[in-house]
């Protein structure tokens, strides 16, 4: 007589526990890979503009930002096309208390 077999217990209490990491696995992954990078509590309108490169001051320090959306600081020098907006350095507080 030919009858069904059924899967033995080790078999499903592997198989529901391999389920169970690959939901956990996803869910890490996708909270990791997926959160947006500003830090808690810090407001949309704080995440820098770029200016257009026409009006970048030449030759004076400023956050540069290349093709790739990284900010860099630097001068730029009027000529190199490779940047895709500018952004001021913010003010240097003095470090001498005010009195």
């Amino acid at each position: 007589m030919n009858t069904p077999s059924t899967p033995s217990l080790t078999f499903m209490l592997a198989l529901t526990i391999g389920f169970a990491l690959g939901l956990l696995f996803a869910y890490v992954v996708n909270h990791f890979l997926s959160r947006d990078t500003r830090n808690e509590g810090e407001p949309e309108a704080s995440k820098p503009i770029a200016f257009p490169m026409a009006s970048c001051p030449r030759g004076k320090a400023v956050q540069l930002l290349n093709p790739g959306g990284v900010w860099t600081q630097g001068k730029w020098d009027g000529v190199d096309n490779q940047w895709q907006g500018w952004y001021p350095l913010p003010p240097v507080q003095d470090s001498k208390p005010r009195l």
